[in-house]
């Protein structure tokens, strides 16, 4: 039975018997974007109405030009492989391939910092592990102790307790604590800003543990080449990647207008949802006299902002979801002429051990990686500071953190001059934190949701912080309620 049949507070459902289902998202990132995107598409007609709190769409997702220079404010990319497929699926449901590029063909590849001095990742390194040792063999990187502690690690046998590891012991165990301190943590870091002793391996790079428990040693998985999987993230693999040619919020822009049958609401937040009971929902929001009631509810927000509003609604799933934790970042954009820099930018970037005790993360040569990102003569450079080890720093002023880049650019690339752009933005305690124990609380959260029927959840905070994970997690919350409305 479609819940449309239910009565409604909006008009008696008996007057209406042959109403489309309604259905209420919230959020206007990406991953309800995607949700409201699939709901359009769906055989069972719907009406979709779509809110937003902030005054545009795409969430972190935000592209700006200033002067002949492609600034992005969050993710400039996203993976587009077999095992992570969701995001070019969707751009080829909209029809948007021909705006898709690759990174450049030269310079693929990622630096690390080691005591001051730029050295390449080694090749066949795979985020956590190698899959050939004959590069680690001539890297300067690592010493002699923690390349043989790395070729030693198929021996090293599998854990069996099933324990939840941090990425810190896991690595540490497996491949030795100095390969450990100078590759693994600071690519990891790269993507989840993470605490490193808290960060859970098995929820953020499952397929990891699934490998060791598998072949018995990340060595023997890489080898084998069984899982792609393990090249997803890997900072070296960049052919994995693709980006729209004109930026990320081109393709927000493409799926937005592709929305011409949902109702959107931008600058309207939502205030409240509350329970008809098994009839629906009814939702309030900013400059509402009166709440709205649909018959589903996707809510794709932030883990916090999606506690305020089940707590209503479920108190333990409220609750489950005020457990996780989220890190503010940083991203630091500036665009210098080349011949202020002193290093060759001959890879798309480096990334900085925490050993280092530097105050940057990682920064990306973004004009080096993408083409049409600087003018003719200048080069667009990407840091970023911040993350859950560092987080004081999304406080500081603008001033003292064009200083941090000025002083450790200027020593680790050679940047001399001032830059004659900058972009600075702050994503305070917005990127979700998968300490150990996440992959409990999902289920938990998945459990008490599942109990509101007609109501879903979607967001980087479930299983995946990137791109193609939030579209998935859209996509699936729609494909729920599309299911449920047609029995």
């Amino acid at each position: 039975m479609s819940l449309s049949a239910y009565p409604s507070a909006h008009q008696p459902a008996r007057d209406e018997p042959d109403r489309p289902p309604r259905v209420a998202v919230i959020g206007g990132g990406v991953a309800g974007l995607a949700a409201a995107y699939y709901l359009q598409r769906s055989d069972t007609p719907l009406d979709v109405e779509l809110f937003e709190a902030r005054g545009r769409l795409g969430g972190v997702l935000q592209t700006t030009m200033r002067d002949g220079y492609l600034i992005e404010s969050s993710a400039d990319c996203f993976l587009a492989t077999e095992t992570a497929p969701w995001a070019r699926e969707l751009v080829t449901d909209l029809g948007f391939e021909d705006q898709i590029v690759s990174p450049g063909e030269t310079n693929r590849r990622a630096l690390l910092l080691r005591r001051g001095q730029l050295a390449p990742v080694p090749g066949g390194f795979r985020l956590m592990g190698a899959a050939s040792m004959s590069d680690v063999w001539r890297s300067t990187v690592l010493s002699w102790p923690a390349k043989l502690r790395l070729a030693a690690e198929r021996f090293v046998g599998k854990r069996q307790d099933g324990k939840d590891e941090s990425l810190a012991e896991f690595a540490t165990r497996r491949v030795g604590r100095e390969v450990y301190q100078r590759i693994v943590q600071p690519l990891v870091s790269g993507i989840y800003a993470a605490d490193p002793e808290r960060l859970s391996v098995r929820a953020a790079l499952p397929q990891f543990t699934t490998m060791e428990q598998r072949f018995g040693s990340l060595t023997k998985g890489l080898s084998a080449g069984q899982n792609e999987a393990s090249h997803e993230v890997a900072g070296v693999r960049y052919s994995m990647f693709v980006a729209p040619r004109d930026g990320m919020t081109d393709l927000i822009q493409r799926l937005g207008s592709s929305l011409d049958r949902c109702q959107i609401h931008v600058g309207r937040a939502v205030e409240n949802i509350r329970s008809l009971d098994g009839r629906g929902w009814e939702v309030k929001s900013e400059g509402q006299t009166q709440p709205q009631c649909f018959d589903g509810v996707v809510l794709a927000t932030d883990a916090t902002i999606a506690a305020r509003l089940t707590h209503g609604l479920s108190r333990q799933l409220a609750s489950v979801l005020r457990e996780i934790e989220h890190a503010g970042i940083v991203v630091i954009s500036c665009g210098i002429r080349r011949d202020l820099v002193d290093h060759p930018l001959d890879a798309f970037g480096f990334v900085v051990p925490m050993i280092e005790q530097r105050k940057i993360l990682a920064t990306s040569f973004s004009s080096v990686k993408f083409s049409g990102r600087a003018p003719l003569g200048q080069v667009l450079l990407r840091t970023f500071v911040g993350g859950a080890c560092q987080e004081a720093l999304v406080d500081w002023s603008d001033d003292e953190l064009k200083q941090v880049i000025r002083d450790e650019l200027g020593e680790i690339l050679g940047m001399r001059g001032e830059p004659s752009i900058w972009s600075i933005q702050r994503w305070p305690r917005t990127t979700p934190q998968y300490t150990i124990g996440h992959q409990d609380r999902i289920k938990r959260i998945r459990h008490f949701a599942a109990g509101l029927v007609g109501f879903e959840l979607a967001g980087n905070f479930l299983d995946g912080i990137g791109v193609p994970q939030c579209i998935r997690e859209g996509k699936d919350a729609a494909r729920r309620l599309i299911d449920l409305f047609a029995t």
